[in-house]
């Protein structure tokens, strides 16, 4: 039978029940069982709403050279636990989940490379090799984003510090790949192929709001501003690294070179008519960066407020206190716009026990209500470092903590907008990757907000 497709203006998307990564002699494939079962699936995935989601397969290029939290391993992780849960290939009766969601996973990496070859499904099983990778026109439009909302010559700075030695090592004979240092002093470190990964990731962040708002990918058309279309869009899901939310209008910090979050509404913002969009983030740590950002954007256009592009979003984070950065330490709403709400979580906090009277009382009616603020676009900076088990922070919350606070949200969202916001889900931090620990792991929490969405 042949595969039900739906073409990219990067690329092909496989619509099917899973269409999963693995490398191969020519690339990335998605394979698909010719079956009752795969037609069945794509006749039930119409009850729920179909995940985009976006990733880089040349990640691996970025990662220290010593123990690191913020490792490749953890895109990996996640890959597999979408292919145990989503795939058809894990025996003959389809997951439940299969049978009701469409998935798409697409590469975006320029040259597929062998960081996904875990998953180990024959040659001649039911899934196919694909890829869309981001083209040059892509890159370069995502690079006009990144100095939009950063300084412009912190962009460049990176990118002249990768580029130059990565070609100081060819010029010395050796592999174009090489670990540079920490660009922060402290933990936020730089190959020579990082900021390629860090614009990558940006361009999938970019490609799931597109999703999301059911718009096309001429992402170089940016002068036709559009409003996003009413009918049932799929949710994105930005499955990328290193992590985001920390870094700086000027300054790279927290693992983070770039503010992934900041681009994507400033990429919607670009392209429709008018939207709100509420950011929320439930990393465990502050995202401070997203502040800094719309803070520093916000005063430069003070003189002009139609250039105001920051008026138009309001960001809320849910984080441990006291904890890294060591800011957002009290409760307040903030900001020139007045549209940054900090909420402190103490540690040792539940989900029953603290956390979620927090997020529904306080959260929730900051980032959409009946009244005064109806987003079109609702991002979520989806950290998962408070679970009990991560090693980065004191916050207990479990794996399925994450599902039933993805439910709750989707239930604020419909009854407090009279239609429904576009979602985009993008990774943030999360670094407990060991099966078995209790509570729960990254990818058990990563599953467990998939599964809850609808």
């Amino acid at each position: 039978m042949t595969p039900l497709i739906s073409t990219h203006a990067n690329g092909i998307l496989l619509t099917i029940s899973l269409t999963t990564i693995r490398n191969g002699a020519n690339g990335l494939l998605a394979r698909r069982r010719s079956s009752p079962a795969s037609v069945r699936s794509s006749s039930l995935s119409a009850s729920l709403s179909p995940l985009h989601i976006f990733l880089d397969s040349s990640q691996f290029s970025h990662r220290d050279i010593r123990y690191h939290p913020e490792c490749p391993e953890r895109i990996e992780h996640c890959l597999e636990a979408i292919r145990r849960t989503f795939s058809l290939a894990e025996g003959p009766a389809m997951p439940a989940a299969a049978e009701k969601r469409t998935v798409h996973v697409n590469d975006v990496a320029s040259v597929p490379t062998a960081s996904t070859n875990k998953f180990g499904a024959a040659e001649d099983s039911f899934f196919r090799e694909f890829s869309t990778p981001i083209a040059a026109d892509e890159f370069s439009y995502a690079e006009t984003v990144l100095s939009a909302v950063h300084a412009p010559e912190y962009v460049a700075s990176l990118k002249n510090k990768c580029e130059t030695c990565r070609q100081r090592r060819i010029d010395e004979g050796k592999d174009p790949l090489g670990w540079i240092g920490y660009v922060d002093g402290y933990d936020t470190f730089l190959t020579t192929e990082s900021y390629n990964v860090a614009v990558r990731a940006t361009g999938a962040w970019i490609r799931a709001v597109d999703a999301a708002l059911g718009m096309d990918t001429d992402l170089c058309d940016t002068e036709a501003r559009r409003t996003p279309t009413a009918s049932d869009k799929p949710i994105g899901i930005a499955l990328t690294r290193p992590p985001g939310h920390h870094a700086m209008h000027s300054l790279a910090n927290g693992f983070c070179l770039f503010n992934f979050a900041m681009a994507a509404a400033y990429h919607a913002l670009r392209r429709c008519n008018d939207i709100k969009i509420s950011i929320l983030d439930w990393d465990v740590h502050f995202g401070q960066g997203i502040m800094n950002i719309l803070e520093t954007c916000s005063e430069k256009q003070k003189d002009d407020a139609r250039c105001d592009w920051t008026s138009s979003i309001r960001y809320v984070s849910l984080h441990q206190v006291p904890c890294f950065p060591f800011e957002g330490q009290t409760r307040k709403v903030q900001g020139r716009n007045r549209n940054v709400m900090t909420l402190p979580i103490q540690p040792e906090s539940t989900w029953h026990c603290g956390y979620r009277q927090i997020f529904t009382q306080y959260a929730l009616p900051f980032i959409s209500n009946s009244s005064e603020w109806k987003p079109q676009l609702v991002i979520v900076c989806a950290g998962y470092d408070a679970l009990d088990s991560d090693e980065l922070a004191s916050v207990n919350l479990v794996a399925t903590d994450y599902g039933e606070m993805t439910k709750i949200l989707l239930r604020h969202l419909h009854q407090s907008t009279s239609t429904k916001p576009a979602l985009v889900f993008g990774l943030e931090g999360g670094y407990q990757l060991r099966e078995g620990v209790a509570g729960g792991n990254l990818s058990n929490a990563f599953i467990n907000t998939l599964e809850a969405l609808d």
